[in-house]
């Protein structure tokens, strides 16, 4: 039942981002990702230009991800609709991950003082409030925050190995 009701409320927080268009500065991000992911002729692979997508600060993970998606979704870096769809449907899966990472890590933290019931009744409500808080319909809206799900949800599994390796 929780589950078809966490389902429900994400459809409903993330349904109108199906039919909107690029947002903000995702203009000059999607430009650049295409200029990089799709050189004109007689030019070289264009990965020397991950440092140079604008709104990704020099994170080249992010960009690097941007180009995948660019490579796997776009008609020769053209952004249609359906491509931005699968963007931010990409960014959407980034945002759930990270809530599963944070979700576990914040388990496997409590666990030993709180006990299993507590423990797991904390991570079930972060879980649900990660994934279906106000402010992160704007992350998975907009191109540019890809670092930050990225950033997000290596962060959280990342921390979640830390605990497991010192228990």
């Amino acid at each position: 039942l929780w589950i078809l009701l966490s389902l429900a409320l994400a459809a409903f927080a993330y349904g109108p981002l199906k039919g909107a268009g690029p947002v903000g500065e995702d203009f000059q991000v999607l430009d650049d990702v295409s200029r990089i992911a799709w050189p004109a002729e007689g030019e070289g692979p264009g990965l020397s230009g991950l440092l140079e997508v604008h709104g990704q600060d020099e994170r080249p993970l992010a960009a690097l991800s941007l180009i995948i998606t660019s490579r796997v979704w776009t008609d020769g870096g053209a952004w249609t609709p359906g491509a931005v769809f699968s963007l931010r449907l990409e960014n959407l899966l980034l945002l759930l991950l990270a809530a599963i990472g944070i979700s576990r890590f914040l388990r496997r933290m409590l666990e030993p003082w709180s006990g299993r019931e507590q423990a797991r009744a904390v991570s079930h409500a972060a879980r649900v409030l990660v994934a279906l808080h106000p402010l992160a319909a704007g992350a998975v809206a907009s191109a540019s925050a890809r670092g930050d799900l990225l950033g997000a949800a290596l962060a959280a599994f990342a921390a979640n190995m830390f605990l497991r390796g010192r228990q």
